[in-house]
């Protein structure tokens, strides 16, 4: 029992997921979550509970809860794309036959469709066009017949709704300092040498 307490509470210490439960996706300061669990909506739908303006979100749609996100614009969203992949930020597309960093995205986010061309993960962002449409990113996987693809410039009619969209939200986080991080990671082998003595 003191064995299972120790290695829960080594977990937790350490930030690592318990339980079964996937790690959050943090990329810098902000936690992005996962395109799965919001697709299947509009982008009017979002909009009722997302600030198409700022971003922030209160309220839900269905059993989604938005409430505490940020709905990321696409130049936030080229800023992600820009740091895992070899997008150029801002809004852009990039598309690169045999390329290796398709996959290499999907080891951090899951695809919210496997179709015959490979993986793909999309979803809506809060930045609206003339008319009614707004800016859909997305990231393809390729299968080798398809080029791996990358762009937050694709847009879409506003009232599309699609199993294959989610919406891209964010929320910050806090980046421990060094020095808290080594202070845990000290406690943490201290209590393993400790319980190694009593052996």
């Amino acid at each position: 029992m003191k064995r299972r307490f120790c290695m829960i509470a080594a977990a937790l210490l350490l930030g690592l997921p318990v339980f079964g439960h996937a790690a959050p996706i943090v990329i810098g300061d902000a936690q992005w979550r996962e395109l799965t669990e919001t697709r299947g909506h509009s982008w009017y739908q979002v909009a009722s509970v997302c600030d198409f303006r700022t971003g922030a979100c209160d309220g839900r749609i269905g059993e989604i809860d938005f409430t505490g996100w940020t709905w990321a614009s696409t130049w936030e969203v080229g800023d992600l794309f820009r740091t895992l992949t070899p997008h150029a930020g801002g809004v852009a597309r990039l598309f690169e036959q045999d390329a290796y960093w398709g996959s290499l995205f999907f080891n951090v986010f899951a695809p919210t469709i496997h179709a015959g061309f490979g993986r793909y993960a999309g979803g809506w962002t809060r930045t609206a066009i003339k008319g009614n449409r707004a800016v859909r990113a997305h990231v393809i996987d390729g299968n080798g017949l398809r080029a791996d693809e990358v762009n937050n410039a694709l847009t879409a009619r506003m009232d599309t709704r699609h199993r294959a969209n989610g919406v891209w939200l964010y929320r910050s986080v806090q980046v421990p300092e060094p020095g808290a991080l080594l202070l845990v990671m000290a406690g943490v082998a201290g209590m393993v040498a400790a319980r190694r003595r009593r052996l």
